[in-house]
């Protein structure tokens, strides 16, 4: 928070590397062409996983980064509770096992 203020309010230019040390980015890739692609991977990677988890993973941390600890895991324990009543939820493990991509259901 401390360097992200900073660099917001006094206007400072900061290197990739500095961005990366800070956590601001998660890597430096060598031009543009590099970046879509390693985007492309990553979403790729995401659209692997349960859509229903997906989600609730987002909207817990996009909520949960302005409480405090305690009250984020109030807001993630019952979301977590409900995802893990799902038929995605059993899916992913059979899939794992039976050494197959998951077919999700969104239910």
């Amino acid at each position: 928070m401390g360097n992200a203020l900073y660099i917001q309010l006094t206007g400072m230019h900061v290197s990739a590397e500095f961005a990366l040390r800070s956590g601001y980015i998660q890597e430096i890739l060598p031009d543009r062409e590099a970046v879509l692609k390693r985007a492309d991977e990553i979403a790729d990677e995401i659209l692997k996983c349960a859509p229903l988890a997906v989600a609730a993973i987002k909207r817990i941390v996009m909520t949960g980064r302005y409480l405090t600890p305690e009250a984020s895991i109030r807001l993630a324990e019952p979301i977590q509770a409900q995802i893990s009543k799902t038929e995605d939820a059993m899916e992913g493990p059979k899939a794992f096992a039976e050494k197959r991509t998951a077919v999700w259901k969104m239910r």
